[in-house]
């Protein structure tokens, strides 16, 4: 069969049901994304949050040789900062106490039939 660019279409390379070979395995993380995690997780985005949220000076000179610059978040920077912090740090408070309730309930409705 001839493709839309004039060239011979292939069929399926492998059988269905055959195993995959030469690719990366499944689950494998993309190398970008791994690198891209570890510079992240190299600048604490939390800790750097969790200061501008309680309004301590923020180093923003630089980074190498030179005299460094400081600068004090605003207050609107202070609530932006902890409206995140929250927003990471609720949700999965929330997911633990969910946990927590249904492990609780479950407890005590094994108590309750036991003691029929």
């Amino acid at each position: 069969m001839i493709g839309h660019h004039g060239t011979e279409k292939r069929g399926r390379s492998r059988p269905k049901g055959h195993p995959r070979t030469g690719r990366r395995q499944k689950g494998t993380p993309n190398r970008t994304t791994v690198e891209l995690r570890e510079q992240i997780t190299a600048a604490r985005p939390v800790e750097f949050l969790i200061k501008v949220a309680e309004g301590r000076r923020i180093r923003i000179g630089p980074h190498g040789p030179g005299e460094p610059s400081y600068a004090y978040p605003s207050l609107e920077q202070r609530l932006l900062a902890a409206e995140l912090l929250m927003k990471k740090i609720l949700p999965d408070l929330t997911a633990n106490c969910a946990r927590a309730s249904s492990f609780i309930d479950s407890g005590a409705n094994r108590a309750a039939d036991a003691g029929r």
